[in-house]
């Protein structure tokens, strides 16, 4: 088996068993990494050596001042891409990586990266959205910290760590476990640490919330606040944030098809999952009675991903990538396109 590198610290990556190094063609092109909790992925101020997908687990992005303090800015979970900043500008990282829970990702380096991008237009394409993604996720963000009350963004982020956890249960999705201090908690808010603990003994008090160790059950505070039924939308259906998870999907479907060995096209999977399981969540809060067209476009959506899951995936786990290609550019582009025109004509 292949030494993975190690980057020079003694906590990094172990080689997953058995797939530690994966071929394309004659050469290594991705190499799968198991980090335990507390290990890191990269350093801030490192160069960057290539671009980490998330197949599993939770990873948090840390940034530090010449002051020494240091803050989570950001998590990431399971489809997503870590380091593909640094990777694009061609620069040092900004933030450091660190797993927060036990995590299997696909390194890709950046020569390989650079050489699949040249040659794959959906990979390039993939790569835009996900940066233009991730813009306007913080330009939200950012208004959210000017018009929301510290309650809701709370909420939020309970059901985004809910979203990327492997723990999640379907029967209990407002029971998550939170793998963070108070303090990164308070962080990724933009609250002072006595201003998230005020929050939570109301909320305890309120009988809103039950704090057990790391597990918080938020189902009461969801429904008090209809998160339930009426989530965060526009003219009620979330349509910007249903489009952005249809399309993160689209082209990391594309880029399996495009992908020159297993392991790349079963993290790529992961994405195309992710998104998928995404957008059902977004769409189960949308009642077809309170938005006409959202009918309409649950049936197109169920046609897409019953044709990706039974057509377009085997023949690409199965070497038929023509005929994979076939399917997603024929009935599966007309099918996009007429989700798309729903999406964008919803009043």
């Amino acid at each position: 088996m292949a030494v993975v590198h190690q980057f020079g610290r003694a906590n990094a990556a172990t080689p997953s068993k058995g797939d530690a190094c994966v071929l394309g063609g004659n050469r290594a092109f991705g190499r799968m990494r198991v980090y335990q909790p507390g290990h890191t992925l990269f350093a801030q101020g490192e160069s960057c050596a290539g671009v980490y997908i998330l197949n599993t687990g939770i990873v948090g992005l840390r940034r530090s001042d010449e002051h020494g303090n240091c803050a989570l800015v950001s998590l990431s979970g399971p489809g997503e891409l870590v380091g593909y900043r640094a990777f694009l500008a061609s620069d040092f990282h900004s933030n450091t990586a660190e797993a927060l829970t036990p995590c299997r990702v696909l390194f890709i380096q950046s020569s390989d990266l650079r050489r699949w991008l040249a040659e794959s237009p959906p990979v390039r394409d993939y790569f835009i959205h996900k940066a233009l993604s991730d813009l306007n996720r913080a330009q939200t963000m950012c208004a959210g910290l000017l018009t929301e009350s510290l309650k809701s963004r709370f909420i939020k982020l309970l059901l985004r760590i809910g979203d990327m956890s492997p723990a999640q249960r379907a029967d209990q999705p407002f029971l998550v476990e939170v793998p963070v201090q108070r303090k990164d908690i308070a962080a990724l808010l933009g609250a002072a640490p006595g201003s998230l603990s005020r929050l939570l003994s109301d909320l305890e008090e309120e009988g809103l919330i039950v704090i057990d160790g790391r597990w918080i059950d938020f189902s009461g505070a969801a429904r008090a606040m209809d998160f339930v039924a009426s989530p965060s939308c526009v003219e009620g259906m979330p349509r910007s944030e249903i489009l952005a998870f249809l399309i993160e999907a689209r082209l990391a479907l594309l880029s399996m098809i495009d992908a020159r060995d297993a392991a790349t096209r079963e993290a790529l999977n992961v994405t195309v999952q992710t998104a998928s399981r995404r957008l059902d969540a977004k769409l189960s809060r949308v009642s077809d009675g309170a938005v006409r067209e959202a009918h309409t476009f649950r049936c197109v959506w169920d046609m897409f991903k019953t044709t990706r899951q039974t057509e377009i995936i085997p023949a690409v786990f199965s070497g038929r990538m023509d005929r994979a290609r076939e399917i997603a550019t024929g009935v599966q582009g007309e099918r996009l396109a007429t989700m798309k025109e729903i999406l964008m004509s919803t009043k």
